[in-house]
């Protein structure tokens, strides 16, 4: 479906999204000091922390729906899963096309920058629509930030018809979140995709 501007965009899209799950992605570490040690080793140890600072600062890209686009059915941006979860996502998303006929795309990102999930998603869904206009209300697109704590699911106008907003926030919450609460990316990234794919199949 397109319009006489071209390709549908992403307002066509809609979508539910969940913003700030809980877990301790780092352990905290803590020192036993002598006292004269106590001014030594608290220097020592902010120089460090800001030497990592500012290395992951310059080496980590802002990330921009503009530099990552939609290629296919999964990009691990954020790097964060492994390659058979990856596979097993190919698999759930060539499914969802043959028996649903709907095009799935997984995208994790470590940040959303200076974005809203809502945001990001919406220029995702548009730059999507963009690179590949051939029906793009026929879209799911699950969105994973994995820094942030934030994910969404954005919907083509089609695959909202059949899967509405509250039933996309119960998967969200029901399948992905639980297992994210943990730091279980990829048993989180798989239920969850399941479901969703599951779902359509049922409806």
């Amino acid at each position: 479906m397109q319009s006489s501007n071209g390709p549908l965009r992403s307002r066509s899209f809609t979508g539910t999204a969940f913003d700030g799950w809980s877990y301790e992605p780092y352990p905290i570490l803590h020192f036993a000091l002598k006292p004269q040690e106590i001014d030594l080793k608290r220097y020592a140890i902010a120089l460090l922390a800001l030497a990592l600072f500012i290395g992951c600062a310059s080496a980590q890209p802002r990330y921009h729906p503009d530099s990552t686009p939609v290629n296919g059915c999964y990009q691990d941006y954020a790097r964060q899963l492994s390659q058979s979860t990856a596979k097993e996502i190919g698999s759930l998303c060539t499914s969802l096309l043959k028996e649903s006929n709907l095009t799935l795309a997984v995208v994790t990102v470590p940040t959303l920058g200076n974005l809203t999930v809502d945001a990001y998603a919406g220029h995702l869904a548009d730059r999507w629509a963009t690179a590949d206009p051939s029906n793009p209300d026929a879209r799911v697109l699950v969105l994973l930030a994995f820094h942030d704590r934030k994910m969404r699911i954005e919907l083509g106008h089609t695959a909202n018809q059949r899967m509405s907003d509250p039933e996309a926030k119960q998967i969200i919450e029901e399948q992905f979140i639980p297992h994210f609460r943990k730091s279980q990316f990829d048993s989180g990234t798989l239920q969850g995709t399941k479901a969703i794919v599951s779902w359509f199949a049922a409806h």
